[in-house]
């Protein structure tokens, strides 16, 4: 039973390491003889001269102290539990440098084969924690905001000794992102990180920096606060719409009217967004100084049209203007419908004859159950004429229908007789 409850213990102070997500493993457990059941800490950033207090209980544990500077500071044994022999520890320290303390439970008075606990702490205004493995020293200069480079998302440029060939942030949350070194001198590095932080608001991460990837005795960390001072700023270009003109600024449904542009010689892509579709459009003459460029559109319904104009093709940084333009809200209609011969034999032709107003694009009529579309003949100002060839095979009364679309919501329809007669 010992043995099965120790083992338990054992997976459980495991589990409480990993789910503590610092860059590495913090420890190897095999072997070892004690182990942490619960660990806490009554704060991780002091000013200098501060102390900092653990309160840790172990299990088969009769030593706990912590590594400090590269000291041992031992702990201090608080009770017993006889039922379960889980032994209660506090231990205090007063850092002098940032550094990661490490806190160790053995049975015997050794580091080797002990379970521990990391822990990085941060001691405000004061430099980098000098090694005791012969790593060097590693020094945090200086940590500022500089302009993001993608929208709500955090850049930060960060300036180190040489020593450090690792530097990374503890966003929150069990996240971590690592900076790029950007440049390096004899003296110091530069580096510069950006990440997307979980909400978009002022916040604290914490800055690290060491020889490796880890977390050991010869790592430097510092605190930064947050304050989203230098946000993403979009490029401007250097383009500009200097005038914007519709002509006819009224159309009927789908009607042709153009736009006219005036630009500066720095505009290379003129468009406007028509309907949600993009219209391209075509350059002109050109005078010292400017450049006309027009644009043809045919809008489904009254509504502000936005041109733009850029360097490159796209919308980030370019200049903007408005127009508007407004479609006459007529209906679609059939004005006259007619048979070229109403009376025929089975197997002969015949066609109907379609005249509607200039909302209507799609004609169709139903004969035999079948649909029959219909071609367009002729355009003026007010109509459009329409026909189609039907071969019936029976008498029949047949709908026409018209519309701006090609089905039948919003459609206008009327009837015509044929006689197909057998005689």
């Amino acid at each position: 039973m010992f043995k099965s409850f120790k083992s338990k213990l054992t997976a459980m102070i495991c589990v409480f390491l990993v789910v503590a997500a610092y860059p590495v493993s913090m420890a190897t457990l095999s072997g070892a003889n004690a182990s942490f059941t619960s660990f806490s800490v009554d704060r991780t950033v002091v000013n200098a001269g501060q102390s900092v207090t653990f309160n840790a209980t172990t299990f088969g544990a009769s030593f706990v102290f912590a590594s400090v500077g590269g000291q041992l500071i031992p702990g201090t044994m608080q009770g017993i539990d006889s039922a379960t022999g889980l032994t209660t520890w506090l231990l205090t320290i007063n850092p002098a440098q940032s550094q990661t303390v490490i806190v160790y439970a053995n049975s015997a008075n050794v580091v080797a084969g002990a379970s521990i606990v990391s822990i990085p702490i941060t001691v405000n205004g004061t430099e980098g924690f000098v090694s005791s493995t012969g790593q060097g020293v590693h020094h945090i200069y200086s940590i500022t905001e500089t302009e993001a480079s993608q929208p709500n998302t955090v850049t930060l440029t960060i300036v180190t000794n040489a020593a450090p060939q690792f530097v990374w942030a503890h966003i929150g949350g069990g996240r971590y992102v690592q900076a790029n070194r950007i440049s390096q001198t004899a003296s110091q590095a530069t580096w510069e990180m950006s990440y997307r932080p979980p909400q978009y608001v002022a916040h604290t991460i914490e800055v690290s920096a060491n020889h490796a990837y880890i977390i050991d005795e010869t790592i430097v960390s510092q605190s930064f606060s947050v304050a989203l001072a230098a946000p993403f700023v979009p490029l401007v270009s250097d383009a500009s719409i200097s005038r914007v003109t519709i002509s006819p600024s009224t159309v009927d449904y789908r009607g042709r009217a153009t736009i006219t542009v005036r630009t500066n010689h720095e505009a290379e892509h003129v468009w406007a967004e028509v309907d949600g579709r993009r219209v391209n459009a075509t350059r002109g003459s050109t005078t010292a100084t400017l450049r006309n460029w027009t644009i043809e559109v045919r809008p489904d319904e009254t509504q502000t049209i936005t041109v733009y104009a850029n360097t490159t093709n796209d919308t980030q940084g370019a200049d903007t203007e408005t127009v508007r333009v407004t479609v006459r809200e007529e209906q679609p209609r059939i004005t006259n419908l007619s048979l070229t011969r109403n009376s025929i034999r089975p197997g002969e032709w015949t066609t109907i004859n379609i005249t509607t107003n200039n909302e209507v694009e799609h004609v169709w009529a139903n004969v035999d159950g079948t649909r029959r579309n219909a071609s367009r003949e002729s355009s003026t100002s007010n109509t459009r004429t329409w026909r189609i060839d039907i071969q019936p095979n029976n008498s029949q009364q047949i709908t026409v229908y018209a519309n701006r679309t090609n089905n039948n919501s919003g459609a206008d329809s009327d009837r015509i007789s044929v006689n197909v007669n057998n005689w």
